[in-house]
């Protein structure tokens, strides 16, 4: 009896080992199937449920597989991805931070262009016919500041400057992937950067800058900051991006001096006239505010203690702009020196 019981039991296992190599064939099967399968350019090996008669069970596609960069499948890669490289690329070249950031919105900008018209988003999508078509839409249809984060959107066009930046970004853009192997060639080695038209600037009149300076007041600390700045950049026609990154060591009240860093991060001696320097006296010795990190060396700062940043010196031209119904007016108008003489220096 005992002997029948174990010959069934043996009977028994040897037909399920039969049945195990073609269970493991039909298994390998579909772990080669699925390893051919392309399940995306950020997670090579992930890890698939597939559905089996018996129920599920986990297989590795590409477990032990090496992979070949020629074999990827490059033009399913987003974009968001690609950027994210981009940026760390623009970084490791020293590039400064503002022109990374404009590198960067640029073509996020591109990206949403893409999925507002419903495309994937992808490498496939950096193609000259598409880029051509977003350049007609920056030309025709894209309104001035939109998305910007304090600067509310209007429906003015972009100047013919803007649109050539974000020509210009994207065929470096273009020129990186094929550098980097993403591309085989630059796809946009033929896209050309449209013409500009030659606008006149109008400078500021000495009366207009006497309005200007009519509306400032030094008897608070933010209204101090204000004339501080604004005859700064009256008299040494700074940028926006070199007074707020104007430190204090780099300021020389004695001799009436700044130490500016502008673009490519050259540094020059920028001689001040009375005026701005009896302002900014004034401000750094009773208005200045302690800075909220002891490292936070800027001259200008917020009420808490923060960097004034290029957004918030824009917005402060803003407003300035409608209190005096100078419609023209931005920050970067009063880098005219020769307007000014007579008026800042007095």
């Amino acid at each position: 009896m005992a002997t029948r019981q174990s010959s069934k039991g043996t009977k028994e296992r040897g037909s399920k080992d039969l049945a195990q190599p073609e269970q493991t064939l039909n298994n390998a099967r579909i772990c080669k199937q699925i390893s051919n399968q392309n399940v995306g350019f950020d997670n090579p090996a992930a890890i698939l449920k597939v559905e089996g008669r018996q129920g599920q069970f986990v297989v590795c596609p590409r477990a032990g597989h090496n992979r070949r960069w020629e074999d990827l499948e490059k033009l399913t890669i987003p974009l968001t991805k690609l950027i994210e490289h981009y940026t760390v690329d623009l970084r490791s070249q020293n590039k400064s931070d503002k022109t990374v950031q404009w590198y960067i919105a640029n073509l996020r900008r591109f990206g949403g262009w893409l999925k507002r018209h419903r495309r994937p988003g992808m490498l496939s999508d950096v193609d000259i016919n598409t880029v051509r078509l977003y350049i007609l839409y920056l030309q025709d249809e894209h309104p001035k500041y939109q998305g910007h984060p304090y600067t509310p959107s209007r429906p003015d066009r972009l100047s013919d400057y803007s649109v050539q930046g974000h020509v210009r970004t994207l065929r470096a853009f273009s020129s990186w992937l094929q550098r980097e192997g993403y591309l085989e060639e630059n796809v946009l080695s033929r896209l050309r950067v449209p013409k500009a038209t030659n606008e006149e600037i109008v400078p500021l009149t000495p009366d207009e800058i006497a309005h200007i300076l009519s509306y400032l007041t030094s008897d608070t600390a933010i209204g101090c900051r204000k004339c501080a700045i604004v005859y700064l950049m009256l008299d040494a026609g700074l940028r926006v991006s070199e007074v707020v990154n104007l430190t204090m060591e780099k300021v020389d009240l004695d001799q009436g001096q700044l130490l500016v860093t502008g673009k490519g991060n050259k540094q020059r001696p920028v001689p001040i006239g009375s005026n701005a320097q009896k302002y900014l006296q004034r401000y750094i010795y009773h208005f200045r505010p302690e800075p909220l990190f002891p490292e936070q060396d800027n001259v200008f700062l917020t009420s808490d203690g923060k960097p004034l940043t290029n957004n918030g010196l824009k917005l402060f031209f803003t407003r300035l702009k409608v209190k005096t119904g100078i419609k023209r007016l931005h920050a970067h108008l009063l880098r005219s020196l020769t307007t000014c003489t007579g008026v800042c220096h007095s």
